[in-house]
């Protein structure tokens, strides 16, 4: 800044003293006002010149250059807000499809649950008309799996309906011919009456109980194909 007021300052000197020359060559014969407008004139084709290449022409171009920058920032600022606009829209409408989703999935879950609890109490109101039944009663996959047992075949077969559970009904019943057993590993479930004997550890075959098992026609169970047994007291 010093050294731009100096150098206007010695150009305004430089030419004033160049004008005052120039004027006293001329002589003192001049009219005041002529020489009042010849001395300003000059000064202006001196200094013009001199204060547009000093001052001015920077001047300009920085003024100039920060046109330019307030352009671009304001084009900048026009593409982030542009860019915020479009970023917000995007957030809004994802959080709109997450809600649907959410309240779907609510909505899937509370009719799960209600499956859920309709099948519980269908199994279990299922579960109390088997154990009202007189005779012992399994539900077993065509493999002879027991998927389900009521209280009576608890008692039969000496245990739980949890440790029935997932076991074969092979292990606990084997076929019988005219009050002999024959130790069939392979107990024919296709027969839709037959007679059976309890496979009871430690106990001689006299001592077995005679059962005659009945086959109820093919359902589905959770899915599976089973068959229902009916297991009781042999009429011989």
């Amino acid at each position: 800044m010093l050294k731009l007021i100096a150098l206007t300052a010695a150009a305004i000197f430089a030419a004033e003293a160049f004008i005052m020359l120039i004027l006293e060559a001329l002589g003192s014969g001049l009219p005041l006002l002529a020489r009042v407008l010849l001395d300003s004139t000059l000064l202006l084709v001196c200094l013009l010149p001199t204060l547009y290449f000093l001052i001015f022409k920077k001047l300009h171009e920085q003024i100039r250059l920060r046109r330019q920058a307030e352009v671009a920032q304001a084009a900048w600022s026009q593409s982030l807000e542009l860019q915020i606009v479009e970023r917000t829209e995007s957030l809004r409408r994802a959080n709109e499809d997450l809600l649907v989703e959410v309240q779907e999935r609510a909505r899937s879950g509370m009719a799960l649950r209600k499956v859920l609890n309709e099948e519980c109490t269908n199994r279990m109101r299922l579960q109390s008309i088997l154990d009202a039944l007189h005779d012992a009663v399994v539900v077993v996959d065509i493999a002879g799996i027991i998927l389900l047992a009521n209280k009576k075949a608890e008692s039969l077969f000496h245990s739980s309906s949890y440790d029935l559970h997932k076991r074969s009904v092979k292990d606990f019943l084997c076929i019988a011919c005219d009050g002999v057993s024959l130790n069939n590993p392979e107990l024919d479930l296709s027969k839709s009456c037959q007679s059976i004997q309890l496979l009871e550890v430690g106990c001689c075959e006299s001592e077995r109980v005679m059962l005659e098992m009945r086959l109820g026609e093919p359902i589905e169970w959770e899915g599976i194909p089973a068959k229902v047994l009916t297991l009781c007291a042999s009429q011989g």
